[in-house]
This record gives C-alpha cells, structure tokens and sequence, in this order.
C-alpha cells in the first residue's frame, strides 16, 4: 500500500468516500450546558485502508476482526476530560460508530486550550457569539482529544505543517494514496461530496451568521467542506439572544 509521505487517518479519511457520513448536533440550552451527539460511518474502502495502515501503527490490530473504533481506548480517553463527558458510545457495526457528549457550561468548554482555540464564545448585551476558526493549528489542537493509541495514526493523513498546499494539490496526493482501493474517477467524486456537517441548536433566536444556512429560528446547520477545510483557514460566526 502506499502511505502519504505527511505529518492525522480518521480525521480526514473518513469523509472522503460517498457512503461515509459525519453529522453533529450540538444543543445548547439556557442555562450554560449542553449535549452533542455524533454519528460517523465509515465506507468498505476506506476499511480496507485504514486496516492496511493500521497494521503498522495499533499493536495487535487484526484485519479480519477490525476495530476501527477503539471504545475502551475513547472512554478511558474521556474520562481524563473534565469539561465534556461521554455519555454514550457505541459500534453498530465496525464501521459505525454512535457517541453522546454532555457540557456543564459553554463558556468553561470553549476556554478548554483543547477546544477554545478552535471554537470561542462571547457575550455582550443579551447576545452570545460563537466563532469557529478551522485550520492546520486547531485541527492539531481538537486531535489531541483522540485516544493516545491512535493519535500519531489520525494525523496520517493531514496536510504538512511546513509546506503550504492546495485542495487541488492535496487531492491528487490523496488519490496517489488510495488509487489501490477504488478508481480515480471514483475517488474524485468522492472527493467533490466530502464534507462535514455540523448543526448548532441555540437556546434563543438566531440573530445573524456568517456561513452555514439557518433551518428554523433556533438552527444552523454548517457544512464544512473536507478537502477546502484540510488546506484552507475557515471561519464562521453564529449570534444568538439570550
């Protein structure tokens, strides 16, 4: 198999392939807390590389019986945090996996090192404001809440950290990669379709936004796209009453 020659697996991979799917749900509620429930699901073809890869990297890792997620390895993870806790965890079937989070406070979550350079939060005059900053430094940062056995494998993937590179660079090293595992007109369909989906549930009205589309008075769903989000800084802001 080829491996690509850069300084994150799950993180980006698991969006690259049509039949894998991310969707987050944060809901936030008047008084400061919250829960997020997560929901990821992972195509045969990346199975089939991430296995390839994880050989080299996960002591013990069985092809033939993968566990792409590790749930002891995340709970143990979790246990150490102090300001989310996981609530809930489960694999359906290897390739999917189904988790629940629950915060006490927003603000004591967001001022996290962990979380709080990526994601930030601000309130003035009955308003919150929270600003989502997405680029190679808080993607690194977020890994850290990975299980420690498989965090050097989830940065596999992502971009090098002294070397600018584009979508468009960055997508041909990745069909590089995986041209073993599916054709190249494939790969870039897939590619087109990649994305995160994020939905934020507010406990007042939405009063403004930048990016995402507003689905009733109190959501906002955010699509990130994968490949633009690996190699290029996004931001985003939504603002609601309090």
């Amino acid at each position: 198999m080829k491996v690509l020659p850069l300084p994150g697996v799950l993180l980006a991979a698991v969006f690259l392939f049509p039949r894998c799917t991310a969707q987050t749900d944060f809901t936030l509620h008047s008084d400061g807390s919250g829960n997020v429930s997560l929901r990821l699901e992972l195509s045969g073809i990346l199975v089939r590389y991430y296995s390839d890869l994880a050989m080299g990297f996960i002591p013990n890792f069985d092809p033939k019986n993968p566990r792409i997620f590790d749930l002891e390895a995340l709970r143990a993870r979790f246990a150490r945090e102090k300001n989310l806790t996981l609530t809930s965890s489960t694999t359906p079937a290897p390739e999917r996996l189904l988790a629940t989070f629950s915060f006490q406070n927003l603000e004591t979550l967001f001022s996290d090192p962990k979380v709080g350079t990526a994601i930030t939060l601000e309130k003035k005059m009955g308003e919150e404001t929270i600003r989502i900053r997405l680029n190679r430094d808080t993607l690194k940062t977020i890994l850290a809440l990975a299980p420690d056995s498989q965090s050097n494998l989830y940065r596999m993937l992502l971009p090098p950290e002294n070397k600018a590179i584009s979508a468009a660079e960055y997508r041909k090293q990745l069909v590089w990669a995986l041209e073993e595992y599916a054709p190249e007109e494939e790969l870039d369909a897939s590619f087109e379709k990649s994305k995160i989906e994020v939905r934020i549930h507010t406990p007042g009205p939405i009063l403004r936004q930048k990016g995402g589309v507003q689905e009733g008075p109190s959501t906002v769903r955010f699509s990130l796209p994968l490949l633009t989000l690996l190699t290029t800084p996004l931001e985003y802001e939504l603002t609601y009453q309090r």
